[in-house]
């Protein structure tokens, strides 16, 4: 289907659903994302209402797969709509209908600038130095806004099971070492997770519906409101720590670039883990981040494998995961009675 009968067939849609037709939507635009493509429409008749973007997926290798794809999106957003309550009204989409022969599904549009650009703007090493009161005010109600979505649906504890862990961790440090990472370095980030991992074994953690890929560039803010997107990895029941440990793995990364402001990514990191609050043992909330930045780190290794433009980059990953795992051996080997007090703590 070419464009002009591909937006002329998504208007067709919008016109004929029961609660969309009588906003009499206009196009405005078309914007390109990871594996979908985004059309915004403005309400005529309903200026004050949110606009409207009818997300079409794409680059799927059938299309019964985008349309699956479609569907568990909208899905996902129904969930979080009917177990949030109004909890979360105004900071995720409000999923409006599905359009499965257009693997497609209509949501609301929240307003807000993306955080990965205002970092770029306001975090780079040039002004992110005096610009830290900002930033770190930002990542606070990053913080909050996780902890109250997490707890909207906060969910029974389970017992920290390490062998499920490690096994994912071995999954993740296998894809890093198949692209490049050297056996030193797997085997001295094992050997960290392993031995905090056994340390921690069995210990309460909190269960929540989990955003799964929780980073700046799904994250919009505007003056002190804070909106999250895309949540392609939702997940209705999991760790707390999954999403935590992602945005303190994101934030590490940052510092190791000589682009960013380490003080600033300093300050961002201890704001947003002050706004989210107590999670629990320090110790597994660093495995999670470990086992987060191995995660992002694998496609960078994977994808340097032939490339050698991606030589210091490579490097810049592998010292941001060997820093991560001496602070893990650090705080796993730290006084037996430091230890007991965070296992007493418990939930």
């Amino acid at each position: 289907m070419d464009q002009k009968s591909l937006i002329a067939a998504i208007e067709r849609r919008l016109r004929e659903h029961p609660l969309l037709g009588d906003s009499d939507p206009e196009f405005v635009g078309k914007y390109q994302a990871p594996y979908s493509e985004v059309f915004e429409y403005r309400r005529r008749s309903q200026p004050k209402e949110a606009p409207i973007l009818v997300k079409r997926r794409t680059g799927y290798a059938s299309d019964k797969l985008a349309e699956e794809m479609a569907a568990r999106d909208f899905t996902t957003l129904k969930t979080l709509q009917q177990q949030s309550g109004s909890a979360l009204d105004g900071s995720v989409p409000l999923p409006l209908a599905l359009f499965p022969e257009l693997s497609a599904i209509a949501m609301s549009k929240l307003p807000g600038e993306n955080w990965r650009g205002i970092l770029r703007r306001d975090a780079n090493a040039l002004v992110g130095w005096y610009r830290q009161e900002r930033l770190g005010r930002i990542a606070l109600l990053v913080g909050r806004w996780l902890r109250h979505f997490h707890e909207s649906m906060r969910q029974s504890p389970i017992r920290f099971d390490d062998r499920a862990f490690l096994a994912e961790v071995n999954e993740w440090l296998d894809q890093c070492s198949s692209g490049g990472l050297d056996r030193a370095a797997a085997s001295q980030i094992w050997e960290s997770v392993s031995e905090a991992g056994q340390r921690v074994s069995g210990q309460p953690v909190i269960r929540t519906a989990t955003h799964g890929d929780f980073i700046p560039v799904n994250i919009l803010i505007v003056d002190e409101h804070i909106a999250v997107l895309d949540f392609e990895d939702f997940r209705a029941c999991d760790v707390v720590y999954e999403d935590v440990g992602m945005l303190c793995a994101y934030f590490a990364l940052m510092a190791e670039s000589p682009f960013y402001s380490r003080r600033a990514i300093h300050t961002m990191t201890l704001s947003f883990l002050q706004g989210y609050g107590d999670s629990g043992p320090q110790v597994l909330r660093d495995l999670y981040t470990l086992k987060a930045a191995l995660n992002l780190a694998a496609c960078q290794f994977q994808q340097g494998k032939s490339v050698s433009a991606f030589s210091r980059k490579l490097l810049r990953y592998k010292k941001h995961l060997l820093g991560l795992a001496r602070s893990l051996r650090a705080r796993a080997q730290g006084p037996e009675q430091h230890v007991r007090r965070e296992q007493a703590r418990g939930l």
